[in-house]
């Protein structure tokens, strides 16, 4: 079996965000995963290989990537399950007036 760990399970939409999901193998022998297929909403979005597949960072956290996650896990072996519980990733978007008054004040500074 494996399990999804997903940290923050809830982030800010913006450009310096990141979220780290990890498969990690529960049972199985070696439990180290050398293949992950990666969901999102109960379809394949990518596949990891080697030493560091268990492993997946997302950057620069959009609105879009708002959903539910899972994985799938590949001891070299067998398959360990056929998909992880999902988790769900909440993206909280910044109001256009919050990013108005953000730029607003940018410009005033280098003035």
């Amino acid at each position: 079996m494996v399990k999804l760990e997903l940290e923050p399970s809830i982030v800010t939409e913006s450009a310096d965000s990141l979220v780290l999901l990890k498969c990690l193998a529960i049972d199985g022998n070696p439990r180290t995963l050398i293949k992950v297929n990666w969901f999102k909403n109960g379809h394949i979005f990518k596949t990891s290989l080697g030493e560091t597949a268990s492993i997946l960072q997302m950057k620069n956290i959009t609105r879009f990537d708002h959903g539910n996650y899972s994985c799938q896990g590949f001891n070299g072996f067998k398959l360990l399950s056929l998909t992880s519980s999902s988790k769900p990733l909440k993206v909280e978007c910044k109001s256009i007036l919050v990013l108005f008054y953000s730029l607003l004040l940018t410009s005033l500074i280098k003035n």
